[in-house]
């Protein structure tokens, strides 16, 4: 049971390495063609600031949804901006929570073809498209997948 633990635990992180950097790619995608798409007016109806993980050291997360119509249809949409948008930093998303108090009237951007994909603020975001975090991780699940299979390795 070890055994496999010790093959599979760095296989899992260079699978979540690899689906982390696919999805940063498409946000990226994303983020670039939002800055092509419609405009419309909205409003906020949800502005909470959420802490994930920990209580000694959460991960808070601003939860912001916002209202809008397009093609005749009311949609509802998310996301503030492409990339990841929280931090251990409670003041710095609480700035972002500010920004868009509930009623508030915004401005939403939204995909003509697929209106269900909007975003408050378009455009790409200042993360780097792979960032070494990212790489980082790579490295260390190849280094713990050599570490730990290639003694498991009959030798002849």
């Amino acid at each position: 049971m070890l055994e496999l633990f010790v093959v599979m635990s760095p296989i899992v992180v260079i699978v979540g390495t690899i689906w982390l950097a696919v999805e940063k790619i498409i946000n990226r995608r994303n983020a670039r063609r939002s800055l092509t798409w419609r405009s419309t007016s909205g409003r906020i109806v949800v502005s909470l600031l959420t802490a994930k993980g920990p209580k000694k050291r959460p991960v808070w997360v601003p939860n912001v949804e916002f209202k809008f119509d397009a093609s005749g249809q009311t949609y509802t949409g998310s996301r503030i901006a492409y990339g990841l948008v929280f931090s251990q930093d409670e003041e710095e998303m609480r700035h972002i929570i500010d920004n868009y108090p509930v009623g508030a009237p915004v401005m939403v951007t939204y995909d003509p073809v697929d209106p269900s994909k909007s975003v408050l603020e378009p455009g790409i975001d200042k993360t780097k498209p792979l960032g070494i975090d990212l790489v980082m991780l790579f490295i260390i699940g190849v280094g713990l997948l050599l570490f730990n299979v290639l003694p498991l390795v009959p030798t002849i």
